[in-house]
């Protein structure tokens, strides 16, 4: 049953070389040094397995004591570490999309070797060596976001960057405000799997051991228009542990898009316990000057062979079809990596065909490109850096990017990058160079300052960006972030800063989230409300948000939703 496992496996993984023979790999990765005491420990067993599944990947400590996982799924896991004489130790973590999670942990001697359970998890600042900002399902519930997912820019230092949904830049847009899981926004030190020099990078949901099921309604007013849309979601298992589903639709007016509707359907699948698969559909309509229709499907692969190699493997398919745009574009990467203790040495392609009717009308050049890529993480002391190269026909292009921990605790950097991009409609090149510094804020909060310099494309632009965030007791947040563009001469400040809390009133909660924005010499207000009430087996929301309060583009966005 094994082998036939492995040799499906196997199998699948072909054909996801096949595919991608550009969709871009974003990977999630976690790191951590074991000591006992202040002497690191060599050998250690870690193993990180998912709260909500039995996905599970091993490896071991070298001999500075440090361990790094790469190709994992975002989520919540626990993470076991054991040696043989040692007490065993089982703490929490939570890896973000395209951030490199920490778990620590020191191991006393015991002749029992009992296993001892922590809560606790470790705040580092210093292992993620892209600049970016991460927002999750309560960010995204919490915050008032004037079109939902795609609005989640405006709360991270000014982003440049295209949208990648489950990693591929697709025809259709997601619409629905339930659909997301997590968003995270990249501004420099892009790694060399990443084509452009930033991304807005957006995870949708996934199923999983328990049924949901969600009905909401939202109604909103504006200067131009106003509207419903109506969604329902539901996700569940189909075999426990191994194939679940996720499953959105929506139909109505939204903010962005009058008269639009869709339908997102997703499986997951775990045939191993260190293999993950998921396949994804996106169809979408609106009617805008004209009716547009555009589907995505994208299918994703992510495994690991013994303890040292790891797989990602990603294609997609887009069409769209208007007046205007009658195009298609198909997309594939495909990354092995190799972990030799302080080095994990990765390799591999990608593809990325686009035709003309698709590409003339969104300001890209048809074309089509193959690159290749070879990237170099490695880790010494206090020192994280990510080298690699990609190459394709036209380019040759280098991508580092590095943190130095300043007190070897994890709590405060200096980060640094440079990188060279591809004009998706020219043969010219931008080189992107960034330096600053990031520290962490107590236990629930980091700030960072960052000086950013793009040139290229017949331009020189300089950006100043600073962005803080701290949480309490995971209910009250303050956050503020700023940035300064300057385009040779040509200044233009942008700012936020927002504060809220979630208030328990008996079973109910109230939320209360305000954002004070600054752009264009002008002041914005907006405020969201939140009241949760459980009703039986049922959670009942109902919310209001409104932007720019006090001012002349004043809008409301009313909605209730009901979750099982």
């Amino acid at each position: 049953m094994r082998r036939a496992t492995s040799i499906a496996v196997l199998m699948i993984v072909v054909l996801f070389a096949a595919a991608a023979a550009s969709a871009d790999i974003i990977t999630s990765s976690l790191t951590g040094r074991v000591s006992a005491g202040e002497q690191p420990l060599s050998g250690v067993s870690v193993t990180v397995t998912t709260t909500t599944s039995s996905f599970a990947r091993t490896t071991t400590t070298n001999t500075n004591g440090r361990y790094f996982i790469d190709a994992l799924p975002p989520g919540r896991y626990d993470v076991v570490f054991e040696l043989a004489g040692h007490q065993s130790l089982i703490r929490p973590v939570i890896v973000e999309l395209g951030r490199v999670a920490r778990a620590d942990a020191i191991l006393q001697p015991s002749e029992d070797e009992e296993t001892v359970t922590s809560t606790a998890m470790t705040q580092s600042v210093v292992d993620t060596t892209a600049i970016t900002s991460h927002f999750d399902r309560g960010d995204l519930e919490r915050l008032p976001l004037y079109s939902g997912p795609a609005s989640v820019p405006a709360y991270a230092p000014s982003a440049d960057g295209t949208l990648l949904l489950d990693g591929t830049f697709g025809a259709a847009q997601l619409r629905a405000y339930e659909a997301a899981e997590q968003v995270t926004t990249i501004r420099a030190g892009a790694p060399a799997f990443l084509a452009a020099p930033g991304a807005v990078a957006l995870q949708t949901r996934s199923g999983g051991e328990r049924w949901a099921l969600a009905l909401r309604d939202t109604w909103y007013e504006s200067q131009f228009s106003s509207g419903h849309l109506y969604e329902a979601t539901a996700g569940g298992r189909i075999v426990g542990d191994r194939l679940w589903f996720f499953g959105a639709g929506w139909r109505g007016d939204h903010v962005a898009a009058p008269d639009t509707g869709g339908v997102l359907l997703k499986l997951t699948a775990q045939p191993a316990s260190a293999h993950h698969i998921e396949a994804s559909w996106l169809d979408t309509e609106h009617a805008a000057f004209t009716d547009t229709n555009a589907a995505t499907t994208h299918l994703r692969y992510i495994g690991a062979f013994g303890r040292a190699v790891s797989i990602e493997a990603l294609a997609s398919h887009s069409n769209q079809n208007s007046f205007f745009i009658q195009g298609r574009e198909q997309e594939g990467s495909f990354r092995l990596s190799w972990n030799l203790g302080s080095h994990v040495l990765s390799g591999g392609v990608a593809h990325d065909v686009r035709d003309d009717s698709f590409t003339e009308i969104i300001g890209r050049r048809d074309y089509d490109e193959t690159a290749l890529i070879l990237t170099d993480r490695w880790q010494w002391r206090g020192l994280a850096l990510d080298a690699g190269v990609r190459h394709s026909d036209d380019h040759t292009l280098p991508r580092v990017a590095l943190t130095y921990d300043l007190r070897g605790n994890g709590r405060q950097a200096i980060a640094a990058s440079y990188g060279e991009f591809a004009s998706p409609t020219s043969d010219r090149t931008l080189e992107v160079s960034a330096l600053g510094f990031v520290t962490a804020v107590g236990t629930g909060g980091s700030a960072r300052i960052d000086a950013i310099r793009r040139h290229g494309y017949g331009t020189t632009v300089d950006l100043l960006q600073f962005e803080s965030r701290y949480r309490l007791f995971d209910r009250f947040e303050i956050g503020a972030v700023y940035s300064r563009e300057d385009t040779e001469g040509d200044v233009f400040n942008v700012g936020r800063i927002w504060t809220g809390g979630q208030f328990a009133i008996g079973s109910h909660e109230l939320g209360l989230t305000v954002a004070e924005s600054h752009a264009y010499g002008e002041w914005g207000t907006d405020v969201a409300l939140r009241y949760l009430v459980p009703i039986s087996r049922l959670a009942l929301t109902l919310a209001t948000d409104a932007f720019d309060l006090f001012g002349d583009r004043r809008s409301v966005r009313v909605w209730a939703r009901v979750r099982l």
